[in-house]
């Protein structure tokens, strides 16, 4: 009855040795095949060629984007005024039609001086918000991951063939998504490899001005 006994005890370590060594070789398997999957993704990663690049997104860059556009309104506010000043002024000594058609100044003052305004409440509302993009470019599409004060924010996709048109002013390349909103990238902060690269892959999937980048 005791060598029974045993016998029972001693196969049902031998079936929990073997259930333990069947379970093991589960965890290993799903292990192994976890660090395959990783490795693949890497390897893909690696083969894709992502060219990575950070840029902040502050009044400063806006401004050094943006200059020529200043120049232009604060070069139609200054015209406007000299225009509006000689009206006021030869208004007062001479009483002739073509004095009044210098109130056509007051057009280029208004304009310039309304978009200089704007343009000086989006760099202040840029610094408040202490933005900073990270682009990675792929073969085909790029992504931008935003942060405002250092904190995810949001992220976008995007296919170069969605793209509205590209074109390079003041060191920077900007992304059109649609008509009035860019992506910029400093050409700086990339690598001539790198850029020439980027510029290939924006010219192969026929996105417009690409053939003008340097």
């Amino acid at each position: 009855m005791e060598e029974t006994k045993k016998n029972e005890e001693t196969g049902n370590k031998s079936a929990c040795a073997a259930e333990n060594a069947a379970e093991n070789k589960c965890f290993e398997d799903i292990a192994e095949k976890d660090a395959a999957e990783k490795t693949g993704i890497q390897n893909a990663a690696d083969k894709e060629d992502v060219i990575r690049c950070f840029i902040k997104v502050d009044a400063a860059r806006q401004r050094e984007i943006q200059k020529n556009l200043y120049r232009v309104f604060l070069g139609a506010c200054i015209v406007g005024a000299a225009g509006l000043l000689a009206y006021i002024v030869l208004g007062t000594f001479i009483e002739e039609p073509w004095v009044n058609a210098l109130l056509a100044f007051a057009v280029p003052f208004g304009v310039g001086l309304v978009f200089t305004i704007v343009m000086k409440n989006n760099e202040k509302n840029l610094a408040d918000q202490a933005l900073e993009n990270f682009y990675e470019f792929g073969e085909t599409e790029f992504t931008v991951e935003t942060r405002k004060a250092g904190v995810f924010f949001a992220k976008s996709a995007l296919k170069y063939s969605d793209l509205k048109k590209v074109r390079q002013m003041n060191g920077h390349y900007l992304l059109y998504a649609n008509a009035a909103s860019a992506f910029a990238v400093k050409a700086e902060d990339l690598s001539g490899e790198d850029r020439n690269k980027l510029i290939k892959r924006l010219c192969r999937e026929g996105v417009k001005g690409a053939e003008k980048l340097k």
